[in-house]
C-alpha cells in the first residue's frame, strides 16, 4: 500500500453509503474502515450520558490510517 492517503464518505442517513463501504471491507489488506467514527459522540450528546465515553478504546500509533 504505497498510497496511504485517506478516503472519506459523508453521506446523508439511510443512503446506500453502508454497501459501497463493503466494497473496502472486502479488501482488508488494502483498506482500514472506520465505520460512524463520530456516532458515539453524538449519542453520548443526545443522552447527556457521557460517561461511556471513556470506555471507547483510543486508536493506537500502529493503526493503519487513523488520523
Amino acid at each position: 500500500m504505497a498510497d496511504q492517503r485517506p478516503i472519506i464518505l459523508w453521506s446523508h442517513p439511510r443512503s446506500l453509503s453502508t454497501v459501497f463501504e463493503q466494497l473496502f471491507l472486502q479488501r482488508p489488506q488494502e483498506f482500514h474502515v472506520i465505520h460512524e467514527p463520530i456516532n458515539p459522540i453524538s449519542r453520548a450528546y443526545v443522552t447527556k450520558n457521557f460517561e461511556f465515553l471513556n470506555q471507547i478504546p483510543l486508536p493506537k500509533p500502529t493503526d493503519p490510517i487513523t488520523f
